[in-house]
């Protein structure tokens, strides 16, 4: 007996999204191998010191060789400070627990004959492995989740050598996942209490972004107003909300509190002492309160308007947009212009997609918009006041921001969402083979 029409076509249809998201899936998988390929070659076989400010956050690293606790700010600790800046990312606040994975990974590296800025490297690869990693094995059918990777090329390369954002997207990667997918242990814990683990694993998440640095701090605010938005409707969901955050905080205050306490209270101040005390004169940060810093710092003391560092003479627009689609080495290693336009287009495209995608919650939407231009705002703040860096990682966290957001979207259109993230990853792969890989390895910077 023949099946009625509508019933084959039922069956046609089924059998062709499943096609479909077999396909999507294997597309993925295929990205993120050859993202993480170019990575480790540049991880692996690129000099120590071609990387924006590696020798600064290996230095910093160092500290946990032999340390397990964090470091007090005090004469002891002059030998970890940069000779140059009188700093160390050690003595950051909130403390950043990328340099106590970079420092012992690169201790267990040392102990089987091998180099201790090698193995800080090891470290930042081995965070990128557990993401893509992940990503392969799980295949999310939502987009939003490759999205932190793959939007720009510029993702991949902090996971490339040792800085502190590879640590901060990592973080961010794991906090979208346990709060914007419906089968991850955390977003089960809120919504059923199915998942045992979840609490564990979503305050862990929460705590791991905490202790990034200060550039994540919008991230992490969104991550509060999400995780909440999801829950106030339900008494139930909001305790188990409210208990997830509890051991986020346990774990995470109990670090800050413990780094302050040894530091009086005043780690800021400390270190601010020992920066004065040891930095050379163009870089101290009285130099800077005064207006008499070297070129590119305190721009605002020194009576530069604000409009001319976002335009002429000082263009923080165009680098920023610039950096944070894809720039290497020493912010040396630039694309020609079309380039930036198809990246920036494919970026925005995305961006737009996951935004309309997201309007279902108004007040989620709302949020993320605000702390997005937030994090564009305090980005050129630092550049006016302290050091002109545009640099296109100090607003990375507009990525974690824009993909949870996007989560809200049950039923993305997914064709349409891996068209655009294919484009992007291969604009950013050729910008790795062609002239990023090449230049890093060979160190010929202009």
């Amino acid at each position: 007996m023949r099946k009625p029409c509508h019933e084959m076509g039922d069956v046609t249809e089924i059998v062709e999204r499943g096609v479909t998201r077999r396909l999507l899936r294997s597309l993925e998988a295929a990205m993120l191998v050859v993202v993480f390929v170019c990575v480790a070659i540049i991880g692996i076989k690129s000099r120590v010191g071609v990387h924006p400010d590696e020798p600064l956050h290996i230095n910093s690293a160092r500290y946990f060789e032999e340390h397990w606790l964090p470091p007090r700010a005090d004469d002891a600790f002059v030998p970890y400070l940069d000779p140059a800046y009188g700093v160390s990312y050690a003595l950051s606040v909130p403390p950043e627990a990328v340099y106590f994975i970079y420092g012992k990974v690169g201790a267990i590296v040392t102990t089987v004959g091998g180099d201790f800025s090698d193995g800080c490297r090891y470290g930042a690869l081995l965070l990128f492995a557990l993401l893509c990693g992940w990503l392969v094995v799980k295949r999310p059918e939502h987009p939003a989740h490759a999205f932190v990777i793959l939007a720009t090329p510029q993702v991949w390369y902090v996971f490339a050598y040792v800085n502190g954002d590879a640590f901060g997207m990592f973080a961010s990667f794991w906090v979208v996942w346990q709060l914007g997918n419906p089968s991850a242990m955390g977003r089960r814990y809120i919504e059923s209490a199915c998942s045992r683990w979840g609490i564990v694993t979503l305050g862990l998440a929460l705590a791991a972004l905490a202790l990034c640095k200060r550039n994540y701090v919008p991230f992490f605010m969104y991550a509060l107003a999400y995780g909440t938005l999801i829950s106030f409707r339900d008494r139930i969901r909001m305790q188990r909300w409210a208990l997830a955050l509890g051991v986020g905080a346990l774990l995470a205050g109990s670090v800050l509190v413990f780094d302050e306490a040894r530091n009086g209270f005043d780690k800021e101040g400390r270190a601010l002492v020992l920066r004065e005390a040891h930095a050379m004169q163009p870089w101290k940060q009285s130099s800077i309160d005064n207006g008499t810093a070297m070129n590119g710092l305190g721009l605002k003391q020194k009576g530069v308007p604000l409009l001319d560092v976002v335009g002429k003479p000082w263009n923080w627009a165009e680098g920023i947009y610039k950096t944070f689609l894809g720039v290497y080495g020493p912010m040396s290693i630039w694309f020609p212009p079309w380039e930036y336009v198809l990246r920036g287009l494919a970026f925005l495209t995305l961006a737009l997609l996951a935004l309309w995608g997201a309007r279902s919650n108004p007040l989620s939407l709302a949020a993320a918009l605000i702390l997005g231009f937030g994090v564009i705002a305090a980005a050129l703040n630092f550049a006016w006041t302290y050091d002109f860096q545009p640099q296109g990682r100090y607003i990375f966290a507009i990525i974690p921001i824009i993909a949870l957001a996007w989560t809200h979207d049950t039923r993305p259109p997914k064709r349409l969402a891996w068209a655009l993230l294919l484009a992007a990853f291969l604009l950013g792969y050729r910008s790795m083979l062609t002239l990023g890989i090449p230049e890093l390895l060979g160190a010929h910077f202009v």
